[in-house]
């Protein structure tokens, strides 16, 4: 196992330590009493396979075994005039031989609801996350980033509230560091672009700001109508060469219905429009997009339901959305069928997740016209609740990441994935034991 930092050892110990104490102080009831709230420390340890750990200088996978250790807590106090919620938790990743890929991730999730019954609301809510970052899976290297979301919305319930209509504003920053995992990504990029060399990937840091509309009409007791209408501008803090970042403005609206169609199944339908705006700037920025143009696009989502009481359930869908990616790509449209299964059988429960995007580009770094990546998710396997305050998961994850642009993966050729000219096949294994109080 790979050695581990003095600071780093410590904060786990004393996590673990916390955990154990606060479990056997107070055995006799969940959670440790605040006021009218609880709070809930955790412990997960996860000790997993990967078969795409690294990557060999000839663009070979290379696999390793590494370990989570995620020791975290979630505390929730309720009140009809200030509601208190905190959700956080610190994840020091090993690897057995990889060691320079050693990193600690966290989470924190703070929210305050004001007057969570009354007329007129108020939630303020801050989100931050240092994660391996999916947002831009369009990147030929591993890539870390700090997300930070902090958001404000009030909810208006007239007439007793049966209609809701809840006005809201966020404001995102995200911070991305890159870190060799072999070799450096060569091809078609331009000399000194975050899209070839790791160490520049902070060029590619943004701020977006979204507003919003969500209107809920609960017009029969298990059934509502939904409206969804939101405004968002993307803006990079870079104006290094090669980034070609343009920024972005983008509006889409959805109108549809969510609830029970009978006592078992239940359907959620949602049909809408989106569109970007591009200035003149915008296609300074990135020639490519004064070929794409602005996007004009239908976007929605249909899910059917069938709900088990509550011994589990099954849905099956589609969605199609339009969303920035931050690059000098733009904006992507994406299609994703997708299954979802939990079934409980008394203490053991069984889940499958299962989708399969389809990403279209309306720009690209190598000047090649439109780009499609396609990617496939499909996380499966058991968990078992030992006692109370134990349970243990094992399960298989994959993830293949394929595209139609053969630069677009460049350091990651000597892969073999399940479609596309480019791009990566991961497969994982992993068995996790999270302690809870």
């Amino acid at each position: 196992m790979p050695s581990m930092s003095a600071h780093r050892l410590l904060a786990v110990v004393i996590a673990a330590t916390g955990l154990s104490a606060a479990s056997r102080a107070h055995a006799d009831e969940e959670g440790i009493k605040i006021g009218e709230g609880r709070l809930h420390p955790y412990l997960n340890l996860d000790g997993k396979w990967d078969s795409f750990a690294s990557v060999s200088s000839t663009g070979t996978a290379l696999s390793d075994f590494l370990f989570d250790i995620d020791p975290g807590l979630t505390l929730h106090i309720p009140s009809r005039v200030l509601s208190f919620g905190l959700d956080g938790d610190f994840d020091e990743v090993l690897y057995a031989q990889y060691t320079v890929l050693n990193r600690s991730l966290a989470n924190g999730d703070l929210t305050l609801d004001f007057f969570d019954r009354g007329v007129v609301g108020l939630t303020l809510s801050d989100r931050f996350s240092r994660q391996n970052n999916a947002t831009v899976s369009v990147l030929p290297f591993a890539v870390i980033s700090d997300l930070n979301v902090a958001s404000a919305a009030v909810p208006i319930r007239p007439g007793g509230g049966a209609m809701v209509f809840t006005p809201s504003y966020s404001f995102t920053y995200q911070h991305f560091e890159g870190f060799n995992v072999g070799m450096v990504a060569v091809g078609l990029c331009p000399d000194d672009s975050p899209y070839c060399d790791s160490s520049k990937a902070s060029e590619l840091d943004y701020t977006e700001q979204r507003g919003g509309l969500d209107v809920v009409w609960r017009f029969l007791p298990k059934t509502a109508a939904l409206f969804n209408a939101e405004f968002l501008n993307v803006a990079y803090n870079s104006s290094a060469k090669n980034t070609g970042n343009a920024p972005l403005n983008l509006f889409d609206a959805t109108l549809g219905l969510s609830g029970l169609i009978t006592s078992h199944f239940a359907v959620v339908a949602k049909a809408g429009y989106a569109q970007t705006f591009l200035t003149a700037a915008d296609v300074t920025a990135d020639m490519e997009l004064s070929k794409a143009g602005e996007a004009h696009d239908v976007i929605g989502q249909l899910e059917l339901a069938y709900l088990f009481s509550e011994t589990g359930s099954i849905r099956v869908g589609f969605s199609r959305t339009l969303q920035p990616v931050p690059t000098a790509l733009a904006y992507y449209e994406d299609n994703r069928p997708y299954l979802q299964v939990r079934l409980l059988f008394g203490r053991l429960t069984l889940h499958l997740d299962v989708s399969f995007d389809i990403d279209t580009f309306a720009s690209n770094i190598e000047e090649m016209g439109t780009r499609t990546d396609e990617l496939l998710h499909v996380d499966v396997g058991p968990e078992v609740e030992i006692f109370r305050w134990c349970r243990a998961a094992v399960g298989y994850d994959l993830t293949s990441l394929g595209s139609n642009d053969p630069a677009a993966f460049t350091a990651y050729t000597g892969a073999k994935p399940l479609f596309g000219t480019g791009g990566y096949t991961n497969n994982e294994l992993y068995l996790r034991l999270t302690f809870i109080y």
